[in-house]
């Protein structure tokens, strides 16, 4: 990536973003917590720069690409189904690469339709962590058992067979914090405040034991569906969930959206065309 004063010093570049614009031109609300200083023009000088915030380059490329910055849209639409009961070959993968992240707030549309044993609704594994970041639903004691950095906490929280349920999981790491929004209700609750490291595998419908999809296990999976899986870079409010659950507005500086285009289907997972947003 590379930033030029103007138009017409913009180098070519093999980089993936290239962005052509003064310095001075990036607005506040990107809120990178860096001040960039004013004669860092050249690649190498801006390399070693957001080499320090190198998860925080992956959330300017998303709000450029976007190009709304602190404002929300319609929510992407997609709908992923996990058919069968007890099996581990069904599940949804997400392609591109995952980057390191302080602070998340991860959002989709959950229903379940076998509730017999406890179930991952989403697993995110690196090589030192299988459970970098995980959504697992614990049935008997009704509790969502939120995982980061390899770090559980349970919140005890519902979530109803066969009900289309919104569920918005968020840690904060700076703060020590973490929580859950079930349908707009939040729970939260302290943790030893890990950050998730990046380069990692996310799966729908599965717990990794191993990353890349490894030590799957069919007492543990979801049958149902998951709709607009989401991830933002940061806590989302309770007006911002609000939002997505009664106008299906999606917060712009989302970091993943787990689109049709960027996804793998694996087993008998598959997918729904939806052209209406579920609301409750």
């Amino acid at each position: 990536m590379s930033i030029a004063r103007s138009q017409r010093e913009c180098p070519p570049s093999d980089s993936k973003v290239q962005i052509c614009a003064p310095i001075g031109s990036f607005p506040d609300s990107l809120n990178l917590g860096y001040d960039f200083p004013a004669k860092t023009a050249d690649a190498a000088s801006l390399k070693k720069v957001v080499g320090k915030i190198d998860s925080r380059l992956t959330i300017v490329e998303q709000r450029i690409i976007t190009g709304n910055i602190g404002t929300s849209h319609s929510c992407p639409l997609s709908r992923y189904l996990l058919p069968r009961r007890d099996q581990n070959q069904d599940f949804v993968r997400y392609r591109p690469y995952f980057p390191k992240l302080l602070t998340a707030t991860a959002c989709g549309w959950v229903n379940v339709t076998d509730t017999r044993h406890d179930y991952s609704i989403m697993s995110y594994a690196t090589s030192p962590h299988a459970n970098e970041f995980l959504l697992f639903y614990r049935v008997h004691t009704s509790a969502l058992s939120l995982h980061v950095g390899d770090q559980a906490v349970d919140l005890f929280v519902t979530i109803p067979q066969s009900t289309m349920t919104h569920v918005c999981a968020w840690f904060d790491s700076r703060s020590n914090q973490l929580g859950v929004y079930i349908n707009g209700v939040e729970t939260s609750a302290g943790y030893p405040g890990r950050p998730i490291a990046g380069g990692g595998s996310l799966i729908l419908g599965q717990d990794q034991d191993r990353v890349n999809q490894e030590g799957l296990d069919p007492n543990q999976s979801m049958s149902g569906s998951v709709d607009n899986f989401m991830i933002w870079p940061r806590k989302l409010t309770a007006d911002e969930v609000g939002k997505m659950l009664s106008l299906c507005q999606c917060p712009s500086d989302f970091i993943l959206a787990m689109t049709l285009e960027k996804v793998e289907f694996w087993g008998q997972s598959t997918y729904e065309v939806q052209s209406v947003c579920p609301t409750i």
